[in-house]
């Protein structure tokens, strides 16, 4: 069963500023570089 967390919009918000994701947990240097190199391909089309 699927746990149903209810928060007020402003307060997700707030979070999702304040620390950039709504994920929560480790992330690997893997993923921070993967998503790196994506950035700067979408950057060099504009």
């Amino acid at each position: 069963m699927k746990k149903i967390i209810k928060i007020p919009v402003r307060v997700l918000a707030e979070y999702v500023f304040k620390t950039g994701s709504i994920e929560l947990g480790f992330k690997s240097a893997s993923s921070f570089s993967e998503g790196s190199r994506i950035h700067r391909e979408i950057q060099k089309t504009y």
